[in-house]
């Protein structure tokens, strides 16, 4: 089927516009094949360049699919196992108080089920970079730089876990809740497993056999590949959101598996090959069929409809597709990957800005080679809730990561504050919920209620956040 390419190009800009978006690179490969390929705006603003496939972006989180490949290819050779306890690898691995890491197991870490709720880890392992980069003043960051301390390596990362002040989730392999510090650590088991450093081990056994040229980890390197973009970084919203550059990578080598890689469209649609042909490209293994089986399917529910398999997650049905994906965001950053098999197609967007709708323009993709409008997305229900029951819903949320948001009623209907502004939230069923936030740009938010039926917690952004007022 021939895409619409003026239709794509048109949904981009107009997104690139209202979101007031730098660059953006963007491609659709067929059966391996790149059949469409585009750059839109600037990698570099200030000096007027624009960005192609072969730019090379951050990619934020996707970088947490690469290490659960690495980790299963260490599971192929026997070296490892999924069901191996974490302690076996890492046994200086201890939690705060009284909680007991023994039960936790590479499993719990590859798909998010350890129990470990959302951390401020990240800050400290990012403190070196914030601390020197002259842009930091200019960012809402949610912590006090001067009431923490760096961490650089995988060794301090377990220091300071049991230091944190924080109660699990619950018991290893129940909830759900994306946790950076858990593929942080995964990072580490690779390199005991492996006996390398993990970015050398994913150099060896996944870039260099795929021909992924143009990705990396460390910047230095990267910067000497040439046409690297600019990042950039906004504050405020709508007419008063002011887009300005903000050089310098916010690398954190304590946690370098959940989220440091930087590549280029060609190479991450490279990379999804894996998983379209079943862990065989070009008559090389990268991983075995059970092990591709076991990533890209449903290990855990996110919420009705969508799942995570190990550093993958699993869409169930849009527009009568099922997606394997994974999105990434931080300082400069937006990508999202992902693949269609009944199309046998693979999408892959990037961007130069964070909080944008990533994820929309990675849909119209699909969309287009499904021969669909852009911009079709499935339809929800919505429900009205009588007053009196929306007083359920009242509260107040904040992560440990720093992400906040409070639910009141007014006028009859519940909002959310978030960011410092009052945002709708339509009801699909008691539970199930969408907060709009603005243009392109609509949170997904679930209510989770004790035995009691007393609000406990929210599952918002894949995080799973306690009830604090």
């Amino acid at each position: 089927m021939e895409l619409q390419v003026d239709s794509i190009k048109d949904y981009f800009e107009g997104i690139r516009e209202r979101h007031r978006i730098p660059g953006l690179a963007a491609g659709l490969a067929r059966g391996g094949t790149i059949v469409y390929g585009d750059g839109f705006g600037y990698r570099d603003r200030e000096e007027g360049l624009a960005p192609t496939t072969e730019t090379i972006f951050g990619v934020g989180s996707i970088t947490k699919s690469v290490t659960a490949l690495a980790t299963m290819q260490l599971a192929d050779r026997g070296v490892l196992s999924p069901e191996d306890a974490v302690r076996e690898w890492l046994p200086e691995f201890r939690l705060p108080g009284s909680a007991d890491a023994d039960g936790i197991r590479i499993h719990d870490f590859l798909c998010h089920t350890s129990g470990l709720p959302s951390l401020p880890s990240r800050f400290y392992a990012q403190l070196r970079d914030i601390r020197r980069d002259p842009n930091a003043h200019r960012m809402a960051l949610a912590f006090d730089p001067d009431e923490i301390y760096p961490i650089d390596t995988f060794e301090d990362l377990m220091e300071l876990l049991p230091t944190l002040d924080f109660e699990m989730l619950g018991p290893p392999g129940g909830q759900f809740s994306y946790s950076n510090e858990g593929y942080g650590l995964l990072s580490a088991i690779i390199e005991r497993a492996s006996g390398e450093d993990y970015a050398t081990f994913v150099q060896e056994n996944i870039f260099d056999p795929l021909g992924m040229t143009r990705s990396g980890y460390d910047p230095d390197a990267i910067d000497a590949m040439g046409e690297v973009t600019e990042l950039y970084v906004s504050t405020g919203e709508g007419e008063e959101k002011d887009v300005f550059a903000a050089p310098g990578w916010w690398e954190k080598k304590a946690m370098y598996g959940c989220g440091h890689m930087k590549s280029c469209v060609r190479d991450l649609l490279r990379y999804f090959e894996v998983y379209r042909l079943g862990g065989t490209v070009d008559d090389v293994a990268i991983l075995s069929p059970e092990g591709v089986e076991a990533m890209t399917s449903p290990q855990v529910q996110i919420r009705p409809g969508l799942h995570y398999g190990y550093g993958l997650q699993v869409v169930e049905d849009h527009m009568g597709l099922t997606l394997v994906r994974h999105g990434g965001s931080d300082k400069g950053v937006a990508a999202q990957l992902a693949l269609a098999r009944e199309l046998d197609v693979t999408v892959a967007v990037q961007a130069n800005l964070t909080n944008i709708p990533v994820e929309n323009l990675s849909l119209a993709l699909i969309n287009a080679a499904a021969g669909l409008d852009v911009d079709a997305a499935p339809t929800k229900p919505e429900i009205t809730l009588s007053e009196d029951t929306l007083q359920d819903y009242v509260g107040r949320f904040r992560s440990g990561e720093g992400s906040a948001v409070s639910f009141d009623v007014k006028d009859g209907a519940l909002v959310a504050r978030l960011a410092g502004k009052d945002r709708p939230v339509v009801f699909h069923d008691e539970t199930l919920a969408t907060i709009e936030v603005g243009p392109d740009v609509q949170n997904p938010v679930q209510f989770l209620f004790d035995g009691d039926g007393a609000l406990w917690a929210i599952h918002m952004g894949m995080r799973m956040i306690r009830k604090t007022g």
